[in-house]
């Protein structure tokens, strides 16, 4: 979903897959998505929070702040 709050700009993406450990993920050469991911929110001065659950699946919300008129 992609919308506006107090924060800015919000695009979370949920899935309903395997899931993860994101602390594992994290680290190492695997971590190169997870890392770019975090890079360019962090370009456009914004947050991104990754949680994810083995079995459950995976949420990512990136928040950028932009004001919209």
């Amino acid at each position: 979903t992609l919308s506006h709050d107090v924060e800015g700009l919000r695009l979370e993406i949920l899935d309903d897959g395997c899931g993860f450990d994101v602390s594992s993920a994290s680290q190492g050469a695997r971590s190169l998505g997870l890392t770019s991911m975090h890079e360019r929110v962090a370009s456009l001065n914004g947050k991104v929070r990754i949680s994810s659950i083995s079995g459950v699946g995976t949420r990512i919300t990136a928040v950028l702040p932009v004001a919209i008129n």
